[in-house]
């Protein structure tokens, strides 16, 4: 049989910055951990998963809010230690196991959630305007167009509806609904 030791916990520091990524990364390599796991919003995950790729350990991610797809993107959004932004570091993976709980993302404040839903409803109209002038598109930019649509249709049909699930802080069908849509 096998068992989980926790070896850690820290904090991340505030911003996804390089510094806060390199003292955690020493925290794992330190403790010798084989699995970093990311719990909070967007900065929060995003340094996890950056210390995960420096670490060459795993991630998993677990959002307490639903304001970006931070959970499941291979992709940092990093900051100077000050806050402003540095840039967006591509990584080599996505985390390895995401783990969204409702009744979590259903606690949360209800400007989280309609930041996530105006983000993604924006991603629609941005890959509609990307692909406007463009003659052949390959399978991945149809792929993404589609996915952009799939994920604009779910907000338009269940979005209302998650918002008032959020205000009753009780989770249901059409608030996961608009989940998949914003971590798809």
């Amino acid at each position: 049989a096998s068992s989980v030791t926790l070896v850690g916990r820290e904090w991340f520091g505030g911003v996804c910055s390089e510094s806060h990524i390199h003292r955690l990364a020493q925290v794992v390599q330190a403790t010798g951990a084989d699995l970093v796991i990311g719990v909070g919003g967007g900065k929060a995950l995003d340094t996890s998963k950056a210390v995960g790729v420096e670490t060459r350990v795993p991630v998993v991610t677990v959002p307490t809010i639903a304001a970006t797809c931070a959970a499941v993107t291979p992709l940092t959004v990093r900051y100077h230690d000050d806050g402003h932004f540095r840039d967006l570091f591509p990584l080599n993976q996505a985390p390895a196991v995401v783990i969204i709980d409702t009744e979590i993302i259903a606690a949360a404040p209800l400007r989280w959630l309609a930041a996530g839903l105006g983000d993604t409803l924006a991603k629609w109209y941005e890959f509609r305007a990307i692909s406007a002038g463009l003659d052949n598109h390959s399978g991945i930019a149809r792929a993404s167009i589609a996915n952009s649509r799939i994920c604009y249709d779910l907000i338009n049909t269940h979005g209302p509806a998650a918002c008032d699930a959020v205000r009753k802080g009780v989770p249901d069908a059409a608030l996961e609904q608009v989940l998949d849509a914003i971590f798809m």
